[in-house]
């Protein structure tokens, strides 16, 4: 399987790859501080998951998740967020999962 993780803070970010690695070991796991380098990535290659974080610089996670569905629907949307004003707009694109805490990663 093909996971990818974007989030612009790099502690974040390592946090969720490591994780990420300590369940599924064998699987490719790509990072992306960038939304925008993230989503070039998924033009290119078929991506089974996806783990967002919500506010992010240039594009926000909802909106990263929108264009994601538009170009894989098959793809698993689960942001890792602590805001939870979020959850309706998560649910409204069938997101997995949509706060850190529902994964144990915290």
């Amino acid at each position: 399987m093909l996971f990818i993780a974007v989030d612009d803070e790099a502690y974040m970010l390592d946090e969720i790859a490591e994780a990420l690695h300590s369940v599924r070991p064998k699987d490719e796991i790509l990072t992306f501080s960038s939304p925008i380098t993230a989503l070039e990535a998924i033009r290119e290659q078929m991506v089974d998951a996806a783990f967002l974080d919500i506010q992010m610089g240039g594009m926000t996670g909802i909106d990263l998740a929108i264009q994601m569905k538009r170009l894989q629907p098959d793809i698993h949307i689960i942001f890792v967020t602590g805001y939870q004003e979020y959850a309706v707009q998560a649910y409204q694109i069938h997101a997995t999962c949509r706060l850190l805490e529902d994964l144990n990663f915290s």
